[in-house]
């Protein structure tokens, strides 16, 4: 028996839902030189896509995601991720993957604190056209866009991120 491989496009749009803290400092040289420490979790939904080329055991290509997290205060950020990742499939059923975010940022009404990250992950196909996927993202954010304020920021945020994925090869 001969096994054929087989390569082409692939597109996964997912669905799912996040826990999220980012710790650190936030350091505003003007107009007043202040230090402000942050300490926050947050959860909410997130939806991006993968999209890129397979293999019979690789993946590899874009990856981004976004979505509105709040904290237990119902503060509201927007949390956005996107950059390059790999995936290993060790069968039909179970894959690892590898990531790294060129750009990492989180944003209100009054601001934006941006940076890059990684992400590692493991999936699971539940079905033919679903798999489950459980990811760590990892960022730092060291640029603040503040509009009418000098700073710079220092933030870790540690996320995980739940997601249902609808993979398509073609």
């Amino acid at each position: 028996m001969t096994s054929v491989a087989q390569a082409g496009f692939y597109l996964e749009p997912y669905i799912g839902y996040e826990s999220s803290t980012s710790k650190g400092d936030v350091t505003l040289t003007s107009p007043s030189a202040t230090v402000v420490k942050i300490d926050v979790e947050e959860a909410g939904a997130r939806f991006g896509a993968k999209i890129g080329y397979s293999t019979d055991s690789w993946i590899f290509g874009i990856d981004a995601l976004t979505g509105e997290l709040a904290d237990k205060d119902d503060d509201k950020t927007t949390h956005t991720d996107a950059g390059l990742f790999v995936a290993y499939r060790f069968d039909k059923m179970y894959s690892a993957s590898l990531g790294y975010n060129a750009t990492s940022s989180i944003k209100t009404d009054d601001f934006e604190l941006t940076g890059s990250g990684f992400r590692l992950g493991i999936g699971a196909q539940v079905h033919e056209r679903m798999k489950i996927n459980v990811d760590y993202i990892m960022a730092t954010l060291d640029e603040l866009d503040y509009t009418g304020v000098v700073g710079k920021s220092d933030i870790d945020v540690s996320s995980v991120v739940v997601s249902l994925g609808f993979p398509v090869e073609f």
